[in-house]
C-alpha cells in the first residue's frame, strides 16, 4: 500500500507522497513516520506554519460541524455543572467535505504545534491492515501544554486529574513517547474526559477491524479558547469510506472533571463539590451522583476563576438551576425533549443524548416532542 504524509495541514503545506510497499505491518507504520519526520525537518520554514492562538481547527478550508442550529464548534456553550460531558454535534454526522470522503489513499497528518507550543489536531485515513501491534512506549517525559501532576484519591478515578490525552488515539496510529509527533498527538485533559474519548476510538478500531480493506477517516481537534493551554474540550469525528457512512459520529466531549472546577488559563484546579467528586468516583455516573450530592458547586466545572484574576473569560457561579444554565436534554434517538433530572435521561447512553439552551416552544417547532413524564 503507497501512503500520502503530511508534513501539515496548513494550505501552505505540501503532501509528500510515500511512493513506497512495507514488507509488514510494524515496518509499514515505522517507515511512514520516520519519512514524515525527515520531511518535517527538511521543509522547516516553508512547509510548516505556525497556528493561530483563537480557535484551532485542521485547515480554514475544511468544514467545521454544527451545535444545534449553529454553523460552528464555537457555538458549544460553556459547561454547565451536571449536563452530559458528550456533545451530539450536527445530528451526529462526521462534517468532513465530499472530497475527503471520496479519499481512499491512508495516510496520518499531525498539526504542528501552533505558536504557543499547543498540540491542536489531527486526522487520519486508516484500514485494519495499518492498525499498530505489540505494546505503547511510555508517555511518561511527554508534558502537553498546561500539564500538571495532580492526585484526588477517592475524588477523582483512578486519583490523577490529568492524563496525557492521544489525539489519535495509540491504537489507531501507534503512537507514543517515542515518537517524533508525540508533542504534536498529546494535550492535557482530564481522566474523565479522556476515558469519554475511549468509546468512539473504540468505534474506529472495532469498524476497521470487522470490515479488512475498508477505509475510515478520523479527525480530532482540540478547542482551546484564546492563548489558554488547557483546551475547553475535544471535538472527533469518524466516516467510514467506502459504505459512505455505516460508521458516522461527531461529538465534542468537554474537558471537565465533576466536583472540580479548572482554570484553563493555567490549568490549576480547585474542588468545588467533595460530595459530587466522591459520589462520581464511586458510581461512575455523572448526573445520578450529581443529584445525589445535592445538585450544587461552589463555581462551575468548566469556569474556574483565573489565578490571577485576569483570564478574560466569564466568571460563573452554576448550581445547575440557575435561569441561565437552563437547558433540555434531547434524546437524538427518539426527538423527545427532556428536563435534564428526568429519569429517563440518567437511561440514556451518552452518545443519544444533545444539549439544547432553546426554549421548548422552538425545539417542539422543529419537532421535537416533550416528555410526558417530566414536562407533562
Amino acid at each position: 500500500m503507497k501512503f500520502n504524509i503530511h508534513g501539515g495541514t496548513s494550505a501552505t503545506n505540501k503532501i509528500f507522497p510515500g511512493g513506497f510497499k512495507a514488507p509488514g505491518r510494524a515496518f509499514k507504520r515505522v517507515a511512514v513516520l520516520c519519512m514524515a519526520a525527515l520531511l518535517a525537518v527538511s521543509a522547516a520554514g516553508c512547509s510548516v506554519s505556525s497556528g493561530s492562538s483563537s480557535r484551532n481547527s485542521l485547515s480554514g478550508s475544511q468544514e467545521k460541524s454544527s451545535f444545534s442550529t449553529a454553523q460552528s464548534m464555537s457555538a458549544v456553550p460553556d459547561y454547565q455543572d451536571g449536563q452530559p460531558m458528550v456533545v451530539v454535534l450536527n445530528e451526529n454526522h462526521a462534517g468532513f467535505s465530499e472530497s475527503e470522503k471520496a479519499k481512499r489513499r491512508s495516510y496520518v497528518s499531525y498539526n504542528p504545534l501552533d505558536s504557543l507550543g499547543r498540540a491542536t489536531g489531527a486526522e487520519v485515513i486508516e484500514e485494519s491492515s495499518e492498525l499498530p501491534s505489540g505494546k505503547r512506549g511510555s508517555i511518561s517525559e511527554v508534558h502537553p501544554s498546561g500539564w500538571k501532576s495532580a492526585s484526588f484519591p477517592g475524588l477523582v478515578p483512578g486519583g490523577s486529574f490529568y492524563n496525557r490525552a492521544h489525539l489519535i488515539a495509540w491504537s489507531i496510529s501507534g503512537i507514543d513517547g517515542s515518537s517524533v509527533f508525540a508533542e504534536r498527538d498529546l494535550v492535557t485533559a482530564t481522566r474523565t474526559c479522556n476515558t469519554e474519548m475511549i468509546p468512539y476510538e473504540s468505534q474506529v478500531v472495532d469498524y476497521l477491524k470487522n470490515n479488512p480493506g475498508k477505509h475510515v477517516i478520523y479527525r480530532v481537534t482540540a478547542d482551546y479558547h484564546g492563548e489558554e493551554p488547557v483546551c475547553r474540550g475535544i471535538h472527533m469525528e469518524g466516516f467510514s469510506l467506502e459504505d459512505r457512512g455505516s460508521l458516522d459520529f461527531n461529538v465534542y466531549i468537554y474537558n471537565v472533571q465533576p466536583g472540580f472546577s479548572i482554570d484553563y488559563s493555567t490549568g490549576n484546579m480547585r474542588l468545588t463539590s467533595k460530595a459530587w467528586a466522591e459520589e462520581f468516583t464511586k458510581t461512575g455516573n455523572l448526573q445520578e451522583s450529581w443529584e445525589a450530592a445535592g445538585g450544587s458547586t461552589e463555581g462551575s466545572s468548566g469556569n474556574a476563576p483565573a489565578s490571577s484574576g485576569s483570564s478574560g473569560e466569564k466568571q460563573d457561579s452554576s448550581g445547575g438551576s440557575s435561569e441561565s444554565s437552563q437547558y433540555f436534554v434531547i434524546n437524538t434517538s427518539s426527538g423527545i425533549i427532556h428536563q435534564p433530572d428526568c429519569s429517563s435521561v440518567r437511561k440514556m447512553a451518552d452518545h443519544n443524548k444533545k444539549i439544547s439552551h432553546q426554549s421548548l416552544s422552538d425545539l417542539e417547532s422543529q419537532g421535537y416532542k416533550p416528555c410526558k413524564i417530566c414536562l407533562a
